[in-house]
This record gives C-alpha cells, structure tokens and sequence, in this order.
C-alpha cells in the first residue's frame, strides 16, 4: 500500500522513492493522489517519468511562449532586412571624389561635361 508525506515538495512512496522522478511535486487536493508534479524542462507524464526530444521540447516551449518569441523575431528580423539595405545602398552610391577617379561611371561622365559647358560659359538647357 502507498503512503504519501509531503515533505518540502518532496513525495515518497511507501518504500522512500520519490514519486515525482524528473520534477518537483506540490499538494493538489483537485487529484486523486493529493498531489501533482512539476516537471522539469525535457520531462512530462504524470511522475515526470518520460523524456521528450530535444526536438520536441523546443518546439513545444516556443509555442508556449510564442505571444513573445514571435513578435521579437519579426522586430530583429526587420533591423537586419533595413541594415542590409542600408549597407547594400551604401556601397552602391560613390561620392563625387570617387566618381572622378572612376572614367568608365556614368556619373563621373555627366558631371565632366556639366563642369565643362560651366567652364566654357555654355548653355546647358536644352531647347525643344
């Protein structure tokens, strides 16, 4: 026969085994047995005597805390789309300085010729 002690959330049997394997076990007078267990990360059933995969736990502690796991992905994960772009504009735009060293940009042609027609004092609007 069982004799359950609630000793400092440590249930024994009968034979001093721990009830609660793989967790901790608190007074529950909604049960049958008077108490229940608080598994520890990995662990349920109803002695936490069964191990989940890594796997499985993950995914399963994602979805219980996904009203906060979600929403600061999506806040990082637009930081770093903006960062990116930010980066990859950066790269793509030459200051006027690296422009003249560079003949073959088509922007360092253009402003050649603006500076040019400015020098030699010509018309530089075109008519229709």
């Amino acid at each position: 026969m069982w004799t359950i002690t609630v000793k400092q959330a440590l249930v024994t049997d009968g034979s001093g085994n721990r009830v609660c394997i793989h967790g901790t076990c608190y007074e529950d007078s909604t049960t049958t047995r008077q108490f229940s267990c608080h598994c520890r990360f990995m662990y349920y059933g109803r002695n936490c005597e069964l191990q989940r995969s890594m796997m499985e736990s993950n995914t399963l502690w994602v979805m219980e805390n996904a009203h906060t796991v979600f929403p600061a992905f999506s806040v990082i994960t637009t930081f770093m789309i903006l960062f990116v772009i930010y980066f990859a504009c950066l790269s793509r735009r030459k200051l006027p300085e690296e422009r003249e060293k560079d003949h073959e940009h088509k922007h360092s042609i253009r402003d050649r010729k603006l500076r040019v027609a400015i020098e030699q004092k010509k018309n530089i609007i075109r008519k229709k």
